[in-house]
């Protein structure tokens, strides 16, 4: 059989795509990052407040471990509603982090303006995480769907 170069080779075991691989990754780290900040914030919260903020950190931050999870280890079905689900989350990070930058207040003191700088800081690098992995998600989509074909046979 000669190989003509018109011809298409397909590869019989594609490799796991690293696109999906590094979103992988980010979900974890980042989904960590997420819980750290939530433990942090939980920490400073009065007893008695409202819902707090941070229980919602804590759920998605380990929402997003799991997530990872399963797509460094081939088992999640798809990347397209993760992807999508990373890059809402990262939305709603950022203009978290607008909302505790507008709400600092020069009479409230140094301490308290670096403190919320601080916090602005961490959660809008958080979202260019998860708005990094989903991208990396959907880019590498039709990459992992061929793998996760191959595998089934």
């Amino acid at each position: 059989m000669e190989n003509r170069k018109d011809e298409l080779i397909v590869p019989s075991n594609p490799t796991f795509p690293k696109k999906v691989l590094a979103a992988g990754v980010i979900w974890i780290v980042f989904g960590g990052w997420v819980s750290v900040i939530a433990a942090i914030v939980h920490s400073l919260e009065r007893p008695g407040s409202p819902t707090p903020l941070s229980l919602w950190g804590f759920a998605f931050g380990a929402a997003s471990i799991y997530i990872g999870i399963q797509t460094m280890r081939g088992v999640a079905r798809g990347m397209r509603g993760s992807a999508i689900a990373s890059m809402v989350f990262s939305f709603f990070i950022l203009i978290h982090a607008i909302s505790v930058i507008a709400a600092i207040r020069p009479e409230k003191g140094p301490d308290e303006i670096i403190g919320r700088i601080l916090i602005a800081g961490g959660a809008a690098f958080a979202a260019i995480g998860f708005l990094m992995a989903g991208v990396l998600a959907l880019w590498g989509r039709n990459d992992y769907r061929s793998w996760l074909r191959a595998q089934k046979g």
